[in-house]
């Protein structure tokens, strides 16, 4: 079971560890893992993106570096900040939808521009539902548990960015073997990621 706590916190000491705490944090991880893995896979889609927008080195650098990095952390702190008013919980699977649909968007983008934007907003997405996780950790275990579960949920983060690029080729190799005649099976690479964020919208739930 997936037990997201809402908006209420508990004074320290108070909350005791559970199961479902510890299902929840691995929850988060794996979510925040899959998010990440789109940044992975978009370099090893970056050749047959290039190609097929017919854009510079320099522009592709952007896309990994401005639109990647630079915008989507700026934007995401103040994004993040939405959970200390509003229900935590609701944030997060707002932001999992998202993610899910700007993902599958960028497979259908008819221009750069389009494109770029759109990658820009799905990392805001990514980069926004750290600092709630962080500060959502300390409702779901004791503070004896606190520092390793923290610990797991950026390793399994961490993995899930990894399997992006170890991963990446095979996804590209399928999606090639499924996409419509005309369609780049890049688009479809990203389709098929976004997908996974129904399974994670099921399990939020």
């Amino acid at each position: 079971m997936v037990a997201l706590a809402d908006t209420g916190r508990l004074s320290t000491g108070d909350r005791p560890t559970t199961p479902a705490g510890f299902w929840t944090v691995a929850f988060l991880g794996i979510t925040a893992g899959v998010q990440m893995s789109d940044r992975g896979l978009q370099s090893i889609l970056s050749p047959a993106i290039q190609r097929s927008f017919e854009v510079s080195d320099a522009v592709i650098c952007a896309l990994h570096g401005i639109a990647g990095i630079l915008v989507a952390s700026a934007l995401a702190v103040p994004l993040a900040r939405l959970a200390d008013k509003y229900s935590r919980k609701t944030i997060l699977l707002g932001l999992i939808l998202l993610w899910g649909l700007l993902t599958a968007l960028a497979g259908f983008a008819p221009n750069f521009p389009l494109f770029f934007i759109g990658r820009a907003a799905s990392g805001i997405t990514e980069f926004a539902m750290i600092p709630i996780v962080y500060s959502l950790i300390p409702d779901l275990v004791s503070d004896r548990h606190r520092v390793p579960s923290n610990l797991a949920f950026a390793a399994l983060m961490a993995t899930g960015a990894s399997a992006g690029f170890y991963f990446g080729g095979n996804l590209l190799e399928f999606a090639g073997t499924i996409a419509p005649a005309g369609f780049d099976p890049w688009r479809m690479a990203l389709l098929c990621l976004s997908l996974l964020a129904i399974p994670l919208l099921a399990a939020g739930m």
